[in-house]
């Protein structure tokens, strides 16, 4: 194979694979992916480290509330060079730059050791998975008329 040739089928290679990965939902940013399993989706690094949200956090505020001790425990995901669509940076009070989704600052839990763990979800109630869209809560009937709290799905 010749130089052009090899230069062409690279090319054509890298703009297959940038298509198909636009296309698959995957964010663009330098350190989120978004992992796909049947029935969910949250936000991760590239090594599949799951980032977390903090309801104490106000949304949009451009703050965390997250320091000191819990800081150790849950750490800010730190923002990087660049950000795709929905993410955004914030300045810590430290001086960090952190990592926001839709507003929300990111967080690791210090308990998730390997990719794909999901150990910090709903901690305390207020810690959850950073997911790329709001959950639903529906109320419905059955066919008794009972009413069904379905919760988050």
């Amino acid at each position: 194979m010749n130089y052009p040739n090899k230069l062409h089928t690279n090319l054509l290679t890298a703009a297959i694979t940038f298509f198909i990965v636009g296309c698959s939902g995957i964010y663009t940013n330098d350190n989120v992916r978004q992992n796909s399993a049947p029935h969910t989706a949250t936000l991760t690094d590239a090594k599949g480290m799951a980032y977390y949200t903090f309801d104490k956090d106000n949304k949009y505020s451009d703050a965390s509330t997250c320091y000191q001790g819990c800081a150790i425990q849950w750490p800010p995901v730190p923002a990087g060079a660049s950000t795709g669509q929905s993410f955004s940076k914030i300045e810590r009070t430290d001086g960090q730059q952190q990592l926001t989704f839709n507003g929300q600052p990111l967080y690791y839990f210090a308990g998730d050791v390997n990719p794909g763990d999901h150990n910090g979800n709903d901690m305390g109630g207020v810690w959850h998975l950073a997911i790329p869209s709001a959950p639903k809560k529906t109320k419905t009937t059955d066919h008794y008329g009972q009413n069904n709290d379905s919760g988050y799905y």
